[in-house]
C-alpha cells in the first residue's frame, strides 16, 4: 500500500496547467482560483462561465495617479 500524497499524475498536470495558465495572463493563480471556487459554490451561472477564465480576468493596467505639482 502507497502512503503519502494520493493525487494523482493527471491530477497534478492540470493543476500545474491552471498555475501556468494564470501566470500567463497576469493572474495571481491562488486568489484567483480561490474566487473562482467561491463564485461557483455561490451558484454562478453556468452561461458566464467564460467570464471565470484567466485570460478574460488578466489584470487591467494600474492607472497613472495624478502628481501634485
Amino acid at each position: 500500500m502507497r502512503h503519502g500524497c494520493r493525487v494523482s499524475l493527471p491530477h497534478a498536470l492540470r493543476s500545474t496547467a491552471k498555475c501556468q495558465t494564470c501566470k500567463a495572463n497576469g493572474v495571481d493563480p491562488q486568489p484567483y482560483i480561490a474566487d473562482v471556487i467561491g463564485k461557483i459554490a455561490a451558484d454562478w451561472p453556468a452561461a458566464r462561465w467564460d467570464e471565470l477564465m484567466p485570460w478574460n480576468r488578466a489584470q487591467q493596467p494600474a492607472k497613472p495617479v495624478a502628481q501634485a505639482a
